[in-house]
């Protein structure tokens, strides 16, 4: 019974925590991943960071020890070059007979200055075959290695008499002093005995690097010295003797102990062997017992301190690492590095080679981890106690905050299902400030919200209809906005068509005017001819610009009037004909038209875009045909017209056919590209102004089609009435009739002077004026009957100089036409609004201005029907037979003065050439006045031999 009460009471107490669990859920959860977050986040950092350290150290390290591994090649580079200046200088002067062995004064002369200039150089030897030995060395019983060598010098001479070594310490001024040790029986060529060095350079033929221990400053104070042998031969290769120096490497070692590693890094030398040379700890490279005699002391190899018996203990365990890790020091044939462990910490390594002819040492770096890492680990420390801090924080801070926001939402649940009771009147008091806060205060006013819901619904009603009118008048000022920016491109494009035709009127008039004087022809006719040619191909260009922009801003219109589709067609095909001609290419026309001559439609827009589509086709074809073809078609709506323009050109390619009709897009090679590359987008957006269709196929090599589909609309042949022909050229006026008074209102001086200069010579009377105010003021002197009135003027534009005119006495009975180079539709009608009679546009051509004036007030002229009506000329192309017939030094002349583009003497040459064959030399000049020197060429090309 017992068991069981204890084990309900432990279901109990587990059932009473998944209950606080469940009552608590909205607690845990906006308490638990909130801490979970800030500890994520503080670890996720603290584990990056202690990365990235490592690594960071790891390149640390790596660049510490390579830098003091190459301070320690330079220190040791420099004591050792310094060795082998003194030994090759030395041996090279022996050689070359400069220095004598035997002559000791010169030798000790000769070390002395080596000495003093290299001050950490101790020893220069020279020893002969025949066992002359001088050497001269610094006094080491006062030397201080930490310091520059000693001053004090002993000479060594080998006295071959007595075998006796004596050492003598040299005075100030270099004489010999004080003898400071003897040695008896000494044989320079056998020292030691155990291993000659003098043997040993001779043995190796080269520099001979020899490490000794000296006992200069006593049995108890031993050094390593470094030696370096030079053996010394003749011209015929024989030995004369050995050159020496040497330094000691306790200074070496009292530099590698300068070197910063760290805390605890060290660097050490040693030899393949594994005994030391220097290290940085400062520690003797010898063992701690030393033999009471020179000879026992300068025994190397027992005396010796290996690297593994070091009494440091971390240079003992590097050299056991390097070992373990290489095997054997003759392996390391290169720069290694790695890492050890001892003592359970971590040390990088890198081992460096030295090697110099015999000498083969290692230079040892080890660094302890550590040492770089006690920053990190103390950082590691500070982010576990921040991480721990952060926990804490986290956690107190989630509790609060969620206790702070749950309390009041449970106690609003308590509330609303107290609501759902029908306890209206039972407020909830929070007392915050908060959105919390509000959310019990709007809680309390809930009744009170649906009380009022309808009238709080008419107050939206009622501002909704308010935002919507505002929204009204935003979009009516958007509009008025969207006008205003119409009007002003309007009068942008106005202005434009303004400035550029003005001057084209002044520059096709006065050549018109005077082609037409008597007395022009020849070449001044064709010069005439290519200045109007010149501003009808300006103005085309122009007009090309100007139709795009009206396009673009929705301003063109079609013109509907009834036409003679054959006689515009003939007319056509006669004009384009001539330019086919010139070029040797045949142009076709084919007609189907079954009744479709007299139609109802813009002429002007359908001539253009033939002419534009035939341009194209004889622009772009250098041989065989051009075709226009015309032929009823049927429609669903109704009667259709279908024109083909066919050439034999070189076609287009694929990829260029979607694009032929876009803005400034020509096709074809680039030499061929002229104009503005606009016509067949205004083709295009003619044809589909007139309800059409355009469309193009091709083939490279083999041509272009260019196809349109129109509606047409019959028209019946009364309705067409033909104009005058323009070969009927005014003469003046015929006798009879009243002195006619025309007033010419203009403010450009250019266009009032050919103006006037074309009515007096008919025979009108002329009186001009330069802006409105003016025109008014003349009308009211002069009373004319026709004014020509410009639209745009400084002062008093046309349209207000019209008004006052027509209301002054007598403003009604004359004749105002506008003169404008505008060509918007729109502002023809503020000008006929505004009381002009007409609208004649500039440029304008001297017909128009009298057909114009004979209209309005029925003046006759006098005509000339057998005139010329147009300066253009049709030439034929060149005659090769005439060219052939010309004498070939003239025929050479005018090909050498082509090739140099000298035009004077193309003139020349020409000349000569129009006294042989006259119409040849007219053809020739006239391609030679337009600039057009390729045919000349090509024709000359084609009859001259080869």
């Amino acid at each position: 019974m017992d068991k069981k009460r204890q084990a309900g009471r432990v279901a109990g107490f587990v059932a009473g925590l998944i209950d606080r669990a469940r009552l608590h859920a909205l607690l845990l959860m906006s308490t638990v991943p909130f801490v979970l977050l800030i500890v994520g986040a503080v670890g996720a950092v603290g584990y990056l960071s202690f990365s990235n350290a490592e690594e960071a150290i790891g390149d640390l390290a790596d660049q510490l020890m390579a830098e003091v591994g190459q301070r320690v090649d330079q220190n040791l580079s420099g004591l050792l070059d310094s060795l082998e200046q003194i030994t090759r200088g030395n041996a090279a002067l022996v050689s070359a007979g400069k220095l004598d062995p035997g002559n000791r004064a010169a030798v000790v002369e000769r070390f002395s200055e080596q000495l003093g200039q290299y001050r950490h150089v101790n020893t220069v030897a020279l020893v002969s075959e025949q066992r002359d030995f001088t050497a001269l060395e610094r006094d080491a019983s006062s030397l201080k290695f930490d310091q520059d060598m000693a001053n004090s010098l002993i000479l060594r001479e080998f006295d071959q008499g007595t075998k006796r070594y004596i050492s003598r310490r040299l005075t100030a001024t270099g004489e010999r002093g004080e003898v400071t040790g003897v040695i008896e029986n000494y044989d320079p060529h056998n020292d030691p005995p155990h291993d000659s060095w003098y043997a040993g350079a001779k043995a190796h033929q080269g520099s001979f690097w020899f490490l000794a221990v000296s006992v200069a400053r006593g049995l108890s104070a031993p050094d390593l010295m470094i030696i370096n042998f030079l053996p010394i031969y003749d011209d015929q290769q024989q030995v004369l003797g050995v050159a020496g120096a040497s330094t000691f490497l306790t200074a070496f070692g009292q530099f590698l102990t300068t070197l910063q590693m760290g805390r605890n890094g060290q660097v050490f030398v040693i030899d393949k062997r594994g005994n030391l040379v220097a290290t940085s700890s400062g520690e003797e490279p010898f063992r701690p017992r030393l033999a009471a005699t020179y000879a026992e002391t300068a025994v190397q190899d027992d005396k010796r301190l290996a690297a593994m018996d070091s009494r440091i203990p971390l240079t003992a365990a590097t050299a056991k690492a390097v070992l373990d890790r290489v095997g054997s020091l003759d392996r390391v044939l290169e720069t290694r590095q790695f890492k050890f462990r001892w003592e359970h910490r971590d040390y990088f390594l890198r081992i460096v080679p030295i090697r110099r002819g015999n000498l083969d040492w290692l230079t040892v770096i080890v660094v302890p981890e550590a040492d770089f890492m006690e920053h990190i680990d103390q950082g590691t420390r500070s982010s576990v106690f921040l991480a721990i801090l952060a926990l804490l924080g986290a956690t107190l801070a989630g509790v609060f905050t969620a206790r702070w926001i749950v309390e009041p939402i449970l106690r609003l649940n308590a509330a609303a299902k107290g609501m759902t009771r029908g306890e209206w009147n039972e407020p909830v008091a929070i007392g915050r400030s908060d959105a919390i806060g509000e959310l019990a205060e709007s809680f309390n006013d809930m009744s009170r919200q649906l009380k009022m819901s309808f009238e709080t619904l008419e107050q939206r009603v009622r501002d909704r209809t308010a935002d919507l009118a505002q929204s009204n008048e935003h979009l009516s000022a958007a509009k008025e906005q969207a006008e205003a920016a119409n009007k002003a491109k309007s009068a942008f494009l106005a202005n434009m068509s303004h400035e550029l035709r003005t001057p084209l009127n002044a520059i096709l008039g006065f050549s018109a005017l005077m082609w037409r004087e008597a007395g022009r022809a020849g070449r001044e006719r064709e010069h005439l001819d290519i200045i109007n040619r010149s501003g009808a191909h300006l103005l085309g260009l122009i007009n090309d610009i100007l139709d795009m922009a009206k396009i673009e801003a929705g301003r063109t219109r079609l013109e509907i009037a009834p036409f003679d589709l054959d006689a515009m067609v003939n007319d056509l095909v006669g004009m384009m004909g001539q330019r086919a001609q010139e070029k040797g290419l045949d142009l076709r026309l084919e007609q189907s038209m079954k009744g479709l001559r007299y139609l109802r439609g813009d002429e002007t827009k359908l001539r253009q875009v033939l002419v534009n589509l035939l341009g194209n086709a004889i622009k772009f074809t250098a041989k065989g045909e051009v075709t226009l073809r015309l032929e009823a078609a049927s429609r669903p709506d109704g009667s259709g017209l279908r024109i083909e323009v066919d050439d034999t050109g070189p076609g287009i390619a694929p990829e260029e056919l979607e694009r032929v009709f876009e803005p400034f897009v020509q096709a074809g090679p680039t030499s061929d590209q002229k104009g503005t590359g606009l016509g067949l987008t205004i083709t295009r957006q003619f044809v589909e102004l007139m309800a059409g269709r355009i469309g193009v196929t091709s083939r490279l090599g083999q041509g272009s089609r260019f196809w349109i589909e129109l509606p047409v609309e019959r028209a019946a042949e009364a309705e067409v009435v033909g104009s005058r022909e323009a070969g009927d050229e005014v003469l003046g006026l015929e006798p009879g009739q009243p002195d006619w008074r025309i007033l010419i209102v203009e403010d450009q001086p250019e266009n009032t002077l050919l103006l006037s200069r074309l009515l007096e010579d008919v025979g009108f009377q002329v009186c001009t004026a330069t802006n409105g105010r003016e025109g008014v003021e003349r009308f009211q002197d002069w009373r004319p009957h026709f004014i020509w009135m410009d639209r745009r003027m400084p002062v008093m534009d046309g349209l207000e100089a019209t008004r006052c005119i027509r209301d002054l006495e007598g403003g009604r009975d004359v004749k105002i036409v506008a003169l404008t180079a505008s060509v918007f539709a729109e502002q023809r009608g503020e000008m006929l609004e505004a009381g002009m009679d007409d609208v004649l546009h500039k440029p304008f051509q001297a017909r128009q201005i009298f057909d114009c004036i004979e209209r309005f007030l029925g003046v006759r002229y006098r005509r000339d029907s057998g005139a010329a009506a147009s300066p253009t000329v049709a030439h034929g192309s060149l005659n090769r037979t005439a060219l052939a017939a010309l004498p070939e030094d003239l025929r050479r002349e005018l090909a050498e003065a082509l090739v140099v583009l000298e035009v004077g003497r193309i003139d020349a040459a020409i000349a000569r050439i129009g006294e042989h064959d006259n119409a040849l030399g007219a053809n020739l000049r006239r391609l030679a006045d337009n600039f057009d020197f390729a045919p000349i060429d090509d024709a000359l090309g084609e009859v001259s031999p080869h």
